[in-house]
């Protein structure tokens, strides 16, 4: 796992990831890998892989922030898949996530602190949770798959998501 810290004055965010995207990396409208029907789920081939992201925040949040913060997180996970040039395996499409994804978002509760209404990325709260899950993202990636900018940025590695090879050029 990796684990990554961002600060501003009292604000204190820590993400901790684990990430692995070889098999199982995809984006939203990707071909599913299971199908729900009235009898149960049928499972479809299977892909492993999966993004866990845990975020612990030093401060107490409103509910609506805790949701809002759960969505930021998410973009800074896509983010750091972006950055890499991470394709989906079920599409040409560059991935945003897996399809097994998981967050935990964990903030403190107490009736006599203030409690952050925002952690949208306009918001320093935001920008905080961002920052520390996207580097959590990147270094999980390099240390679970090999992936860094200097493996990612290849001609080879850029074109795979068309069907392009090392062996096939």
């Amino acid at each position: 796992a990796s684990h990554q810290s961002a600060t501003y004055d009292n604000l204190r965010v820590d993400a901790i990831v684990t990430a692995g995207v070889e098999g199982n990396s995809a984006t939203s409208g990707d071909p599913s890998q299971w199908a729900e029907t009235p009898t149960g789920w049928s499972k479809l081939p299977h892909v492993a892989g999966t993004i866990n992201t845990m975020v612990l925040v030093n401060q107490p949040l409103k509910p609506e922030a805790q949701v809002r913060a759960v969505l930021t997180v998410t973009e800074g996970k896509s983010a750091a898949l972006l950055e890499l040039g991470i394709s989906s395996r079920y599409s040409q499409d560059l991935a945003t996530g897996t399809g097994t994804d998981q967050i935990c978002l964990a903030a403190p509760i107490s009736e006599s602190a203030y409690v952050y209404s925002a952690t949208n990325p306009h918001s320093k709260m935001g920008e905080l949770l961002g920052v520390a899950v996207r580097a959590a993202t990147r270094e999980a990636l390099r240390w679970q798959n090999g992936l860094e900018p200097s493996i990612t940025r290849s001609l080879s590695h850029a074109l795979r998501r068309f069907g392009f090879s090392d062996a096939a050029f």
